[in-house]
């Protein structure tokens, strides 16, 4: 695996990945204070487009939304931010069509210094977070979000979609 040390000057590309619930986004924060980058947490974009009936449906239910969807909601909001120096991804690619899309995008768009950081966390550490999640939403009389009370199905669609782009990733050739 790479180190995470880039020349002063030079595009860097980040993506986070790693079960629900693992951290990424915690982690994107201070990576992006630190190297004075943007993040995108595609979590996020993806609530906030729940207005879409079928998305809000595929994501009630704790399923990946297709990547197609995701593709094109990622490059729209990528558009909108402030990417010349490079951005921190969270949560994409999720799929195997997604780590070909983006290895595509990133070998067209000529991008060098790009890293994918894998975090590991115990299933307890997970299910803990969670219960708290869920627990401080109820504790300010407010619904936790979908996702989170699907937390089994989210995982299940972690292990059969994420974890093999994981193991090919961790295959590939620095």
């Amino acid at each position: 695996m790479s180190s995470l040390s880039v020349e002063a000057g030079k595009q860097v590309f980040i993506h986070f990945i790693a079960a629900p619930l693992a951290g990424k986004s915690k982690q994107a924060e201070i990576l992006s204070k630190i190297l004075s980058l943007p993040w995108l947490d595609m979590g996020e974009v993806l609530r906030r487009h729940q207005t879409d009936p079928e998305l809000r449906a595929v994501m009630s239910a704790g399923g990946l939304v297709d990547d197609s969807r995701c593709k094109v909601l990622l490059r729209n909001e990528l558009a909108m931010m402030d990417v010349a120096r490079g951005w921190i991804l969270v949560g994409f690619p999720r799929t195997l069509s997604q780590l070909q899309a983006v290895e595509e995008w990133h070998r067209v768009e000529g991008h060098e210094h790009v890293f994918y950081l894998f975090l590991a966390v115990d299933l307890e550490t997970i299910k803990a977070r969670n219960r708290k999640r869920i627990a401080e939403a109820k504790a300010v009389g407010t619904a936790p979000r979908q996702d989170d009370t699907k937390l089994g199905a989210r995982l299940m669609a972690y292990r059969s979609s994420t974890i093999p782009l994981m193991l090919k990733l961790s295959r590939q050739p620095n």
